[in-house]
């Protein structure tokens, strides 16, 4: 209903300018986010449209258990609004699907409920005699530190935030639910290291983290989708993943993104077509080890670091390209 009011313009979602008819509806299940530009009229519509939606298939919005988030609102524009909605006014962040959500960077703030669930975790266990070395580890990877993966794989939180997780970890392992402290005879470091190279195999959070956040860039690269489109519109006109810089403006999120990009680039091998996306000394081409890195004095002294190879003279393009 909402996607063929969009058609017929009684409708417009956010950013329009990116999307055609913008994004209005977000819906996971019985979880749903509607978005609207302001416009009071067009939001007179969406509650006409949903009186419309009860009467059609007998069931009820639950305007009480919803709220109204405004970005930017005035009080009179957020209390008019509420009003026409009969809906509760909410502040950011908010929790959708587990995710705190703003559109604002998220401060450490934002994420303690997740220290909250490691302390309720560890109070259950209580007076457990299990053993560091079978028992507590076993507690420690399997389920304290799946507690965060989903979280991590969303956002890259901050090292301070991370440390804060460890400390808890630290505890759990070397004293278990004992008040009585004890000495931590190894560094965290060590023990989360691979059995292969002498640790206990903990997952690292830190690296953990890292690693859930660059598979958006390959989801970016190898699948479609509403937020492929997105993002293609708003920061990769006329880029691409290799070539794509942060900005002043970017927003919170992709600028998290670009801090791991070069954990996703590196690695990659580079098939040269015509050139015209390849990088003479950043992109390993052809299965070579980047010239930044073979010849780092010439790239100091070299006044255009991002040059394309299809913009040197020498290079002829391949009959495939």
């Amino acid at each position: 209903m909402i996607t063929n009011a969009q058609k017929n313009k009684m409708l417009v979602g956010l950013a329009p300018d990116l999307i055609p008819n913008g994004v209005a509806v977000l819906q996971y299940a019985d979880d749903t986010i509607i978005c609207l530009e302001h416009d009071v009229d067009k939001a007179v519509n969406l509650k006409l449209l949903l009186y419309t939606f009860e009467l059609m298939s007998g069931l009820k919005v639950n305007y009480q258990k919803s709220k109204i988030f405004t970005v930017g609102g005035d009080e009179n524009t957020v209390k008019h609004y509420a009003e026409l909605f009969n809906c509760d006014v909410g502040s950011f962040p908010f929790k959708y699907l587990g995710m705190p959500v703003s559109y604002t960077a998220l401060r450490d703030s934002d994420w303690e409920f997740i220290v909250a669930k490691y302390l309720k975790r560890f109070e259950a266990w209580i007076g457990n005699a299990a053993s560091m070395g079978g028992g507590r580890l076993t507690l420690l990877d399997s389920v304290v530190t799946q507690i965060s993966l989903y979280h991590m794989s969303m956002w890259l939180m901050s090292k301070t935030f991370i440390e804060k997780l460890d400390k808890h970890r630290r505890k759990f392992f070397w004293q278990g639910c004992n008040k009585k402290k004890r000495y931590h005879l190894v560094r965290w470091g060590r023990i989360c290291r691979s059995r292969e190279k002498g640790g206990l195999g903990v997952k690292d959070l830190r690296k953990q983290n890292i690693s859930l956040m660059v598979k958006w860039w390959w989801k970016l690269e190898n699948q479609n989708g509403l937020w492929q489109d997105i993002v293609h519109a708003r920061y990769l006109k006329n880029k691409t993943v290799a070539t794509v810089e942060p900005r002043f403006a970017d927003s919170p999120c992709w600028k998290a993104l670009l801090k791991v990009k070069a954990f996703y680039m590196a690695g990659r091998r580079i098939n040269v077509g015509s050139g015209n996306l390849t990088r003479v000394w950043k992109d390993p081409i052809n299965g070579s080890s980047p010239l930044q890195e073979r010849y780092p004095l010439l790239l100091d002294i070299c006044t255009n670091k991002t040059v394309l190879l299809l913009s040197l003279k020498m290079w002829k393009p391949t009959p495939s390209s």
